[in-house]
C-alpha cells in the first residue's frame, strides 16, 4: 500500500485535491519548518463548527516537534484541517486525522466521523477503513469496513464523473491498491489520466507511480521522472518528494543532489514525513555542523510526530548514538519501540540486539571506554570514544575502520583504528604509539595494563615481542613491540576473522572488476 492511500488507512499525510476538469488549486504560502504541517489542496467548506473548536485549535499552535502523538493532537489537526486554521482547508486531511484520532480512543473524534459519514463519501471511507484496520476492540469490524468502503466508492464515482477530483484521485487509489474493490490497475489509471489532463498535479504523481512501477503501462522511469517533475511544480507535496527522490538516485533524469535537497525541502514544508526524513538524512550527511544538525533532528522530529515508522527509528538512533545531541538510550528504546509497533522491522531487530547488548554488559569483564566489546557495535562505541576525547579523523560506514587521533585517549599513543564487521559489530581496536618505540613506552604501557588485566603471557620472536592478555568474556589484548614500532590491540577472534574475510572478498571483487575493466582496453 502506497504512501497516499495510507495516509487515509494509516498514516497522517494525505492531500486536498483539484477537480478532474480543472487544474490543481492554489495553496496558501508555505509555512516556516516551526509551523504545523499544510498540505496543497482544494478549499472544501466545513460544516457547523462545535462551540469548543476555535479554542482548541488556538491551543494548538506550537512547533511540531513539541506536539504530543496523542488523541487530542490528532483531533486538533482533524479540526484545523476542517477550518483551514494555519493550513489549507481539506475535507480528506480532516477526515484522515479524525480517523487516527478516533483509532486512539477519542470519543469526539469518532462521533465526529459518524456525524459526517452520512453525507460526505470521504467520510464514509475514513470511517470504514478505521473497522477495517483497527486489530481489537470494539470498533475492530473488518467485515463492515470493507462494506464501508464499498459504498463510499459507490457514492464516489458519480461525483468522479461529474468532475470532482478528490472523487477522481481517491477512486484511483482504491483501485491501484484494492482497498474497497479488487484491484484493477487498468481503472486506476483511468482516473489518473483523467485528472492528470486538466493538470492536477497530486493525480500527475499519482500517474508518474504508474509509470515508474509499471503498472498497467510499459515501465517508463524518464516518462515518470517527467510527471513527477509537473506534479512537483504544480504544488503537489507528494510530487515534489517523488521528484526529489529520482533527482537524487538519478532514475530517469540527471543526478542533482542540491535540487533534490531543494524539492525534499518544499515538500517537507507542506508537510510530507517522506520527504522530512530524507531532508534530514541529507542535512546529517553534511558532517556535525551543529545547524545543520539542529535543523536535521527537527524534521525528523516533524516527520516522527505524524506516527512514520521509518523516521521514528531513524530518531531513535539518534538518540543512541549521541552523534548529533546527548544520548538517552531510554528515549531512542521508547521510539523504536512506536515504529517496532507500527511494523518497522529493523527498529524490532534494533530492539531484540539491545535488549542482547544489555543482558551481555551485565556479564562483560573486558571494556573500552566503559562499553564491553564482547556486545559493542558501531552505535555504542562511536560516542563512547568521542566522549572520552577520541579525535574523529573518519568515521564511515563505507569504511571498515574508524580512525581517530588518540594523544588525549591513551599515554603515548597517536593513533586509534577500530574495525567493525558488514553488520556493524566490533571486530577489533588498534591504538598506535607510531615510530621509533622506545623502552620507556613499552614499560609505560605495561605498568597501565598489568594492574587492570594481570600478568600478560610472553611471547618473543626475532620480529616481534608479544604480550597477549587471553579474557574470560573471549576479548584478546596484544601488546606488540617491532624494531621500530608498537600496537595494543583488543579484539574479538571470531569477529576480527569475519572482517579479514569481508575485506578480502571486497579486494578480490576489485580486482576482478580492474581485470574486467582493463581486458576492454586490449
Amino acid at each position: 500500500m502506497s504512501v497516499r492511500l495510507k495516509a487515509l488507512s494509516g498514516s497522517l499525510f494525505i492531500f486536498g485535491l483539484a477537480g478532474c476538469g480543472g487544474g490543481a488549486a492554489a495553496g496558501p504560502p508555505a509555512p516556516s519548518p516551526s509551523a504545523a504541517v499544510t498540505q496543497h489542496g482544494t478549499a472544501t467548506k466545513p460544516a457547523d463548527t462545535p462551540a469548543d473548536t476555535p479554542a482548541l485549535v488556538a491551543n494548538f499552535d506550537g512547533p511540531i516537534e513539541q506536539e504530543p502523538v496523542s488523541p487530542e493532537g490528532h483531533w486538533v489537526l482533524s479540526q484545523r484541517y476542517r477550518l483551514g486554521v494555519g493550513v489549507t482547508k481539506s475535507t480528506v486531511l480532516s477526515c484522515a486525522h479524525a480517523r487516527l484520532a478516533a483509532a486512539s480512543g477519542s470519543a469526539d473524534a469518532l462521533a465526529w466521523l459518524k456525524a459526517h459519514a452520512e453525507a460526505d463519501p470521504i467520510a464514509h471511507l475514513c470511517l470504514g477503513l478505521l473497522y477495517y484496520t483497527q486489530a481489537q476492540g470494539e470498533l475492530a469490524d473488518k467485515p463492515r469496513g470493507e462494506a464501508m468502503a464499498r459504498e463510499a466508492l459507490s457514492q464516489l464515482e458519480p461525483r468522479a464523473a461529474a468532475g470532482d477530483g478528490d472523487a477522481c484521485v481517491v477512486i484511483g487509489m482504491i483501485y491501484e491498491h484494492g482497498v474497497g474493490a479488487t484491484t484493477d490497475h487498468t481503472k486506476a489509471l483511468r482516473y489518473y489520466e483523467r485528472a492528470s489532463a486538466a493538470h492536477n498535479a497530486d493525480a500527475m504523481e499519482s500517474l508518474g507511480d504508474m509509470y515508474y512501477h509499471g503498472r498497467a503501462v510499459t515501465k517508463d522511469l524518464v516518462k515518470a521522472a517527467a510527471l513527477y517533475r509537473q506534479a512537483a511544480e504544480g504544488g503537489s507535496a507528494f510530487g515534489q518528494s517523488k521528484y526529489a527522490d529520482v533527482l537524487e538516485r538519478g532514475e530517469g533524469i540527471e543526478a542533482d543532489e542540491a535540487q533534490a535537497q531543494r524539492w525534499y525541502r518544499k515538500a517537507a514544508e507542506q508537510g510530507s514525513p517522506d520527504a522530512q526524513r530524507n531532508l534530514a538524512r541529507m542535512l546529517m550527511s553534511g558532517g556535525k555542523d551543529p545547524d545543520r544538525a539542529r535543523e536535521a533532528i527537527g524534521w525528523l522530529s516533524r516527520a516522527a510526530a505524524q506516527n512514520d515508522r521509518l523516521a521514528l527509528f531513524d530518531l531513535a538512533r539518534v538518540h543512541a548514538e549521541g552523534k548529533f545531541m546527548p544520548t538517552d538510550v531510554p528515549r531512542a528504546k521508547e521510539l523504536a519501540g512506536r515504529a517496532a509497533e507500527l511494523g518497522n522491522e529493523r527498529a524490532k531487530q534494533w530492539l531484540a540486539r539491545l535488549a542482547e547488548r544489555e543482558k551481555c554488559v551485565g556479564q562483560a569483564e573486558t571494556k573500552l571506554f566503559d562499553v564491553a566489546l564482547g556486545c559493542a557495535d558501531r552505535e555504542t562505541l562511536r560516542p563512547a570514544i568521542v566522549k572520552n576525547g577520541g579525535n574523529v579523523q573518519r568515521e564511515d560506514d563505507s569504511f571498515w575502520y574508524d580512525i581517530y587521533g588518540s594523544k588525549d585517549l591513551l599515554l603515548d599513543s597517536i593513533k586509534l583504528s577500530v574495525g567493525y564487521t558488514r553488520a556493524g559489530d566490533f571486530a577489533i581496536a588498534e591504538y598506535d604509539f607510531g615510530d621509533w618505540v622506545d623502552v620507556g613506552k613499552v614499560e609505560r604501557t605495561i605498568a597501565l595494563l598489568e594492574p587492570k588485566y594481570g600478568r600478560a603471557k610472553l611471547t618473543r620472536t626475532p620480529e616481534s615481542n608479544l604480550a597477549t592478555w587471553l579474557r574470560k568474556d573471549g576479548i584478546v589484548i596484544e601488546l606488540e613491540r617491532t624494531p621500530h614500532k608498537m600496537f595494543l590491540r583488543y579484539f574479538q577472534p571470531a569477529r576480527r576473522k569475519v572482517l579479514d574475510e569481508e575485506i578480502a572478498a571486497q579486494k578480490g571483487e576489485q580486482r576482478r572488476r580492474e581485470v574486467a575493466k582493463q581486458s576492454q582496453a586490449f
